[in-house]
Formats: structure tokens, sequence, C-alpha cells
């Protein structure tokens, strides 16, 4: 049985280390509102639409919607993509307001929710997967782009955002192009196009990663 002394010691411990864990929280909580402040102040925008197209193997449509202010980003794809002679169709969503992000299958009729903290830009382009592979600065759509040219092909970031890729998936010989075709900066958005559509169903990467784990084992028995 522990003596008095080292009850105080270890409570002492406790307390110390929920403090420390309090402290470590609302040090990254201030962290991610400078950045995000850092970041609205920086760009030469406060909101952006932009609309792509994708072409070869996959085809379809994409729009994303970016409100700085609000830190917040959702974008919408329409795509078919060709391989072995079969055509899948796929309608998408994805939102992210820098610490919850849902990512939509409307086919599905599934909405797959994951706590993240981190820049909205950073994580839906992922310009940060390229640095290593920086190539040159070139033009695209009149705007001065960053060039990457890595194994995966060729892309063009232009304030953390994705303009254009030219995509090769050498394994399944897989090969399109994205390219953005219109731009429009500091236009209002509507807060629908941030919330999650009716008829979905919200479930969590946990959730789905217990029950591949069930069925993996009922498979084995």
């Amino acid at each position: 049985m522990p003596s008095p002394e080292q009850s105080i010691q270890k409570k002492d411990y406790s307390h110390e280390k929920l403090e420390s864990e309090i402290s470590y929280e609302a040090e990254k909580t201030h962290e991610a509102e400078k950045s995000k402040v850092d970041k609205e102040s920086n760009l030469p925008f406060t909101s952006a639409v932009i609309t792509y197209i994708y072409e070869g193997a996959k085809t379809g449509k994409e729009t994303a919607y970016i409100d700085l202010k609000a830190n917040k980003i959702a974008v919408e794809t329409f795509v078919s993509v060709t391989f072995k002679g079969k055509i899948d169709n796929d309608h998408t969503l994805n939102i992210y307001d820098g610490e919850v992000a849902y990512g939509v299958h409307f086919g599905r009729k599934q909405a797959i929710k994951a706590v993240k903290k981190g820049d909205i830009l950073a994580e839906i382009f992922g310009e940060e997967r390229y640095l290593d592979y920086y190539t040159k600065e070139a033009s695209f759509l009149g705007k001065t782009c960053k060039v990457y040219q890595s194994p995966q092909g060729t892309v063009y970031f232009w304030q953390g955002i994705s303009l254009k890729e030219e995509i090769t998936v050498p394994l399944i010989g897989l090969k399109y192009t994205k390219e953005a075709i219109n731009i429009e900066l500091n236009t209002p958005i509507s807060r629908e196009k941030f919330k999650l559509p009716a008829g979905v169903k919200v479930t969590t990467t946990e959730k789905l990663m217990k029950d591949f784990e069930k069925k993996f084992k009922n498979l084995r028995k």
C-alpha cells in the first residue's frame, strides 16, 4: 500500500500531466488560429470558386469552393473512370473546416467523418507532398504556378491550390489530366455548399476499420 507521501506525489504528477496536456492543446489551437489568420492575410483573395475538367481515362467535372474567412472548403466531383473497357461513374463531395473532414459518396449515400486538425488548402490539395519534386515556375490561366514533376506526373500549384495535373498510374496504365478552366475570386459562396447533403448516413473511419476487422475474422473462421 503506497504511503501518504507517495499518494500525494502521484496526484501531483497526474495534475502536472493534465496541465501539460491542456497547455499543449491550447498551444495547438493557438497556432492553428494564427496560421488561419496568416494565410488569410497573405493570400490575394478571401474566397474562390474553381471549376476543373478531367480528360483521358477520367472524364468529368469538379468544382472547388474555398472560403478563407469561414475556414471552409468543399470539393464536388463528377467523374467517369474507364478501365479495361469498364466505365465507373462517381459523384463525391469532400468538406473540410480545419478540424473535421467529411468524404461523401453519393452512390453509397454515405459520409465518412474524420477528425483532423490542419490547414484547409494543405489537407485538400496537398502541395507539401510534392515539395521534393519542384521543377520550375510556369504560367497557367494567367497565374504564376510552381511546377512539380513527381513519379506520378506533373502538377501546377498556385497559392497552395492545384490548378493543373497530368497524372499517370503506371501499374494499371491509367492516364488522365485535370485542369482548371475557370477561377472566380472574392465571390460570395452559399453556406449550403459546406453542408452535408440530405439522405447520407454518417460513419467514421474508426467504425469502418472495426467493421472490416470483424468481417476479416469471420472469413477466417
